[in-house]
């Protein structure tokens, strides 16, 4: 196991966190790991419990919300709530012993293990001055990012709206970086729209970027018009999820306009969450790294 992760996973023990594989950090657990995101009585008080008549309320929604993006909106909601209520029974008296007298930070993900090797091995290649990151949340990927760059600059942005303790989450990610000595900046704001403000008062230019925000095919193509003025000639861009969150649209957007600024591209399917990846002008064994994680789509899907 590379260095950094073991530095990576005893920053946060340090803190009183045990890691779930890329997820969110645990305070207090025994194992590392648990099943769910959110707490169960967290769910059960947000739905009023389990007894829920979901075709009444699937009927409510289509009837009381005339446009179709509103109707997509709530049936996602909808099919996610039914899901996760349905497995709770089965699997409650197991896992509510691993709940008791534990804390975690209702906020978002991370990036996986074997991402985190091909991370290592790209910008060590690479070797980026100056990396922008979008989506914060407890830090995961932003504190693995900073150790295996140790001599880069990190940018990073997160407006600590998704879950209820992701400002809780950035407090903990500026906290380990100031005791691991990383290089790391944080403004909270959103983007595309508060990228300027950021960029502009700090006068970089960026030569990496990892973009994991809001995981919607409208969000990624935003977060890419709004970041590529910023990026250096020679640079890459990452984006998160592309595959795992069905953000195929919004990559086939990002590459049409990538491409008129000469930008090469990539989905890596040999990552965990199919991340997608924009470079330009880079060397051969950086390209090298992107393509050892890289599968060809002939019966996939298109890059």
């Amino acid at each position: 196991m590379s260095n950094f992760i073991v530095n990576l996973l005893k920053a946060y023990k340090d803190e009183g966190y045990e890691i779930s594989v890329g997820l969110n950090p645990l305070n207090g657990s025994t194992n590392g790991h648990f099943a769910y995101l959110v707490n169960l009585s967290d769910v059960e008080k947000a739905t009023g419990g389990s007894d829920i008549d979901y075709d009444e309320y699937k009927k409510f929604i289509i009837s009381k919300n005339a446009s179709d993006e509103k109707k997509n909106i709530h049936s996602f909601i909808l099919n996610i709530l039914t899901k996760l209520l349905s497995i709770i029974p089965a699997t409650r008296n197991s896992q509510e012993e691993k709940f008791e007298n534990q804390s975690y930070f209702f906020t978002g993900g991370g990036i996986s293990y074997e991402e985190l090797f091909f991370f290592e091995m790209l910008l060590n290649s690479f070797k980026p001055r100056n990396e922008f990151l979008i989506g914060i949340a407890s830090g995961w990927s932003t504190i693995a990012l900073g150790l295996i760059s140790a001599e880069a600059k990190l940018w990073g942005m997160d407006n600590c709206t998704e879950g209820s303790d992701a400002f809780e989450g950035l407090q903990l990610t500026e906290k380990i970086a100031k005791n691991l000595k990383l290089n790391l900046s944080i403004y909270r704001g959103s983007s595309p729209e508060e990228i300027p403000i950021f960029l502009n008062g700090v006068g970089k230019i960026m030569d990496f970027a990892f973009i994991d925000g809001l995981h919607t095919n409208e969000q990624i193509f935003r977060d890419y018009i709004g970041l590529q003025p910023y990026m250096a000639d020679t640079c890459i861009m990452t984006f998160h999820d592309v595959l795992c969150w069905n953000m195929i649209d919004g990559w086939k957007n990002i590459v049409r306009v990538a491409e008129k600024n000469n930008f090469q591209h990539r989905i890596l399917r040999r990552t965990t969450s199919g991340m997608g990846i924009l470079y330009r002008n880079i060397d051969q064994d950086t390209k090298e790294c992107i393509d050892a994680f890289y599968q060809n789509p002939t019966f996939l899907c298109p890059t």
